[in-house]
């Protein structure tokens, strides 16, 4: 059930108009039947490995906060990273293991018969399990109390607008508002939600599934097919067209749940005008940048010598790639920022206090930063290091492209892309994603009757399912 469905959006009139009128109590258990319903749409068998991950926080949160005993707060910690990791590690990386160790057994010349699972990956598994072991780990520290209804646990974990591709929210955030009784849906709030709703869909529906078409060309071409214009367009277009899908459900998801009473963290803050990788990732997927620094590079020591940071950033982004899915491109991926932060960490130190300024330089630091992350993204999408290889040697070589395609995708690019930065440059100077709210009345009314009329007349002849759903 995805949200550019007919099918969600009348699942979600349905129980938004019965929401509104029932009790908060009631309204808390209607949100966790609507939560398993539209999870189980996909798949009710993997609504059993939800509830695993669902109970087994909830009693280990419980006996956490009863024992004072040392020995035992950090048994039941183990058992909930046991089973979190362990459901992960199974339905996500199970194949891929062992995959690997069969091409490194044939490598060595040993026979062996390593069976590949037939394992489906359940959608959502990624957020729900770090969203649910936050819990924990905060109860652990000491940070957090836990809930005693299991029923407000089950909707902190499963809340539907945000369970299968986030943000990835906080206990302390998120379960105060479920606890609590919600306000009444009020003028701001819809306006504000209807916003975040229209503008998501138009950066799925325009922007990232008009880019897909040429993504899915460019990066589907043999090697002696391509040329470096290909490679570069094929980079760029997968770069917004990532940012249009990933922002645009993060929208949908903090829309949603406005309308509901809930105010979700923003999980995109205009990334490509970051002056920096580091600040790139204060900027891009915040919810799972954040949660990686307060329990992976905190948990390894963090900042606190003056060698280890290097190690912590390299094990920390590399552990964000490979959360992204059971491919070695991944690694890289996180492998590749992990690098350059540190590189930006070691810079940083060798120039002290001594900081150029400017607004050229600002403009430098951007300009390179965002080549930085669109060769990144080539690396994302390549579907293998032969891929990956094969793009980068095309890129020193050379080689003849399509030039109607050329020409079709970087107009489309332009199109697409041009006034979107343009609109999000307002944004970036008034630090406020919600800025156009703020704004004079007939300009708000000018840009949401665009998105609308976008939506009519320039949305993707077909529907590509939200690229996050795969992780």
């Amino acid at each position: 059930m995805s949200f550019t469905s007919i099918t969600f959006w009348s699942f979600f009139v349905l129980v938004f108009a019965i929401y509104r009128i029932v009790p908060f109590r009631i309204q808390n258990r209607l949100l966790l039947v609507a939560s398993q319903i539209f999870y189980g749409w996909w798949d009710w068998r993997f609504l059993g490995l939800l509830w695993i991950t669902i109970i087994s926080d909830y009693l280990i949160g419980k006996a956490l906060h009863g024992t004072r005993d040392k020995i035992a707060r950090k048994r039941l910690m183990t058992l909930s990273l046991f089973v979190n990791l362990g459901i992960l590690a199974t339905f996500k990386y199970a194949n891929f293991f062992s995959a690997e160790a069969s091409d490194l057994l044939d490598w060595l010349g040993i026979n062996h018969s390593v069976s590949i699972l037939e394992i489906v990956l359940p959608i959502g598994i990624s957020f729900y399990t770090f969203q649910s072991l936050s819990y924990v780990i905060d109860i652990y520290r000491k940070q957090l109390d836990p809930v005693n209804d299991l029923g407000d646990y089950a909707l902190f974990v499963s809340f539907f607008p945000q369970l299968v591709a986030g943000p990835i929210e906080r206990a302390s955030r998120l379960l105060p508002q479920v606890t609590r009784p919600r306000e009444a849906l009020n003028t701001i709030s819809f306006r504000d939600g209807l916003y975040l709703v229209l503008f998501g869909l138009f950066m799925k529906l325009v922007i990232a599934d008009n880019l897909a078409t040429i993504v899915d060309y460019c990066f589907s071409l043999a090697p002696d097919q391509m040329g470096r214009l290909d490679v570069l367009l094929g980079a760029y277009a997968f770069t917004f067209q990532i940012y249009g899908d990933f922002y645009g459900y993060s929208c949908i998801a903090q829309g949603l749940a406005l309308w509901m009473g809930f105010k979700l963290m923003f999980n995109f803050r205009t990334p490509f005008f970051s002056g920096s990788v580091s600040e790139f990732w204060q900027r891009w997927h915040i919810s799972l940048s954040s949660w990686l620094r307060d329990y992976v590079y905190y948990s390894f020591g963090g900042a606190r010598s003056r060698w280890k940071p290097y190690r912590n950033l390299l094990v920390t982004m590399a552990l964000a790639g490979l959360w992204h899915g059971a491919n070695w491109t991944f690694v890289l991926w996180g492998s590749f920022f992990g690098v350059c932060m540190a590189i930006e960490r070691l810079y940083q130190t060798i120039q002290g206090t001594r900081k150029a300024s400017g607004h050229l330089w600002n403009a430098f630091k951007i300009f390179c930063t965002f080549h930085i992350i669109v060769f990144s993204m080539m690396i994302f999408r390549s579907q293998s290091l032969d891929q990956l290889v094969s793009f980068i040697q095309t890129l020193k070589v050379g080689g003849s492209a399509n030039q109607n395609v050329l020409l079709y995708g970087s107009s489309l690019l332009a199109a697409l892309c041009v006034p979107l930065l343009i609109y999000e440059t307002w944004q970036y100077r008034s630090n406020d994603p919600l800025v156009l709210m703020k704004a004079n009345w007939r300009l708000r009314v000018i840009f949401l009757l665009v998105m609308v009329l976008s939506l009519f007349f320039f949305r993707a002849s077909s529907t590509v399912e939200f690229i996050y759903f795969q992780f």
